[in-house]
């Protein structure tokens, strides 16, 4: 009990230190059948490490209402005193979830001054990209009966890229060539999922490159001669088409975040896709938002003023007969800079304007991408 204790009081320290707290939940079945939910809180720590802590584990009494959903997690936050730094929050695509969290938004914006939601939580509930995923592939998959029904349908992928002597089942040569065309073309599905469900480096970035990458994929897909691969990408495209228009302005805007890309993937991707006069106007729509966003986090009380400012104003600088003329003026210009304020779309304009990150060569370690913003924080 003593160990629980004070682990419990550790992670209370933790979230308390957190400026903002993103929220996960998940609905677990027991053998004995009992629902559980989970709620799992993901944050930064001050030396820019990304941490995520279960913070509640309980049973979720049927029927999972929308309205009970909530209120465990409003309990949960008012639990742990986070109520106040909660950002965003991801859940799964059940209606009952959508209705929970449009409740817990209205309960974090009854008081905007001590919410932590920018532009009035517009972007509070985030979609799973590696669920939507998983959602897209299901969809397809639906019409490869029977050579995928003699596989199960489980985990796609996986299943159709192992071999086993032992088999027990006989596909026939048809259909063999068949599960290899469709396994070939569902592996760009399986790195997406990979690379989006990691846990510990963000994946907000990421979104936007591989969601590409499968809108190309689909698209090629509809002018493929194999006909299993056209019957497979129709309902994949409409079920795509479904999420990503609610999900692709904040994909767009995350991945700016990432300094090997900025707004460089953006016009490479889009003017291939829409044209040059196009892809400028979605590219300026986004930066836009990009900008009243950043405006808003940058005026949020939480948020370490981005002026630096630090009340200095008024205070005489009086230099000490052992202090040299340098070092007086040095002083001087250190507190006329704390006083210097930048707009946040001045330092979004600093940012964009300088080059990209070289990208490394093939086997060199990937960015760090919370390392390079610890050291260039806006």
């Amino acid at each position: 009990m003593a160990m629980f204790s004070s682990m419990k009081s550790d992670i209370a320290t933790e979230l308390s230190q957190a400026h903002w707290i993103v929220l996960t939940t998940d609905l677990w079945t027991s053998s004995n059948q009992n629902s559980y939910m989970v709620i799992t809180a993901h944050f930064l720590t001050l030396d820019w490490k990304l941490v995520k802590q279960i913070i509640s584990f309980n049973i979720l009494p049927a029927p999972h209402t929308g309205f009970a959903i909530s209120e465990q997690l409003i309990a949960t936050m008012l639990k742990w005193k986070i109520q106040n730094k909660v950002s965003f929050i991801t859940v799964d695509n059940a209606s009952s979830n959508d209705f929970a969290v449009k409740r817990l938004q209205a309960v974090l914006l009854k008081d905007p001054a001590d919410s932590a939601l920018d532009l009035d939580g517009r972007f509070f509930h985030i979609r799973c990209a590696a669920h939507v995923i998983n959602l897209i592939v299901k969809d397809g998959l639906k019409t490869t009966s029977p050579a995928i029904g003699k596989n199960k349908g489980q985990s796609a992928y996986r299943t159709l890229s192992m071999q086993d002597a032992n088999y027990v089942f006989e596909p026939t040569e048809k259909e063999w060539a068949q599960l290899e065309t469709i396994c070939k073309f569902l592996s760009m599905f399986h790195t997406a999922t990979l690379e989006l469900g990691g846990t510990k480096y963000p994946t907000a970035t990421l979104v936007f490159k591989h969601f590409k990458q499968i809108q190309q994929g689909i698209v090629e897909g509809k002018n493929s001669k194999h006909i299993k691969i056209v019957e497979l990408v129709e309902p994949m495209e409409a079920k795509f088409d479904k999420y990503w228009d609610g999900m692709k302005q904040f994909a767009s805007i995350t991945q700016i975040f990432d300094p090997l890309y900025k707004t460089k993937l953006m016009e490479f991707l889009l003017t291939d896709e829409l044209g040059k006069n196009a892809a400028a106007q979605e590219i300026a729509s986004t930066k836009k938002t990009l900008y009243s966003w950043f405006t808003s986090y940058s005026k949020s009380k939480k948020t370490k003023d981005i002026s630096t400012s630090h009340s200095v104003e008024g205070t005489e600088i009086k230099c000490l007969s052992k202090d040299t003329n340098e070092y007086c003026f040095k002083r001087y210009l250190a507190s006329k800079k704390s006083n210097q304020v930048v707009s946040a779309t001045s330092e979004i304009d600093l940012y964009l304007q300088e080059p990209t990150v070289e990208i490394e060569a093939n086997g060199a370690p990937k960015l760090d991408l919370l390392g390079w913003w610890k050291i260039n924080q806006l």
